[in-house]
């Protein structure tokens, strides 16, 4: 195979060398998402967490809480939803349903990273009941932040605009959690409240 060349859809050619390159690259792409990012970003959602329920906490404890308890599984939950976001997109309408009805798991993990991934994502499922365009409506509201972020080079979105939106999300989950517990005592249960 060393030495062949493929032509892409112009016509023009390209050494396999490109294509091994860019599949080696991918593959580092997603071993660092999901071995070092994901467990990152998990807490800081853990963080924002604590911070909505008004608890006290410091940043570098959480934000690298998930490296010293329960790695493995917080991991493997974060793939096997990726996982099956991915496949639900091949299907386009299931994936953009599946987004808004998975949009919880990272702040369900956060709260209780001992859940399997089935349990995370029905949980999930069952919060985001009946709300899934207000979600889609929660997300449209940061675009102008976004937007500005990208203006002025991430500095407001290092300053203002993650922050908020990460905190307004942990609110906007403690509410329909509250919301969907009154509804579904199960929920409760596999929150490990009762």
């Amino acid at each position: 195979i060393v030495g062949r060349n493929f032509e892409n859809v112009s016509g023009d050619v390209f050494p396999v060398e490109t294509v091994f390159y860019i599949v080696v690259a991918f593959a580092v792409y997603l071993l660092l998402t999901f071995l070092v990012l994901k467990p990152i970003h998990l807490g800081g959602s853990r963080y924002f967490l604590k911070k909505a329920k008004g608890e006290e906490t410091t940043g570098s404890e959480e934000l690298f809480y998930a490296f010293h308890r329960y790695y493995n599984n917080i991991v493997y939950i974060e793939f096997i939803e990726s996982l099956y976001l991915t496949l639900w997109s091949f299907t386009i309408i299931g994936g953009i349903i599946k987004h808004y009805q998975y949009f919880f798991v990272e702040e369900i993990l956060a709260e209780n990273p001992t859940l399997k991934p089935n349990q995370a994502i029905q949980l999930s499922e069952k919060i985001t009941k009946g709300h899934l365009w207000d979600i889609f409506v929660f997300e449209i509201s940061f675009f102008g932040y976004a937007f500005l972020n990208v203006l002025t080079g991430s500095l407001l979105g290092f300053f203002f605009y993650h922050p908020y939106a990460y905190l307004s999300t942990m609110n906007l989950y403690l509410a329909l959690k509250e919301e969907a517990i009154d509804k579904d005592m199960s929920i409760e249960r596999l929150l490990g409240y009762i």
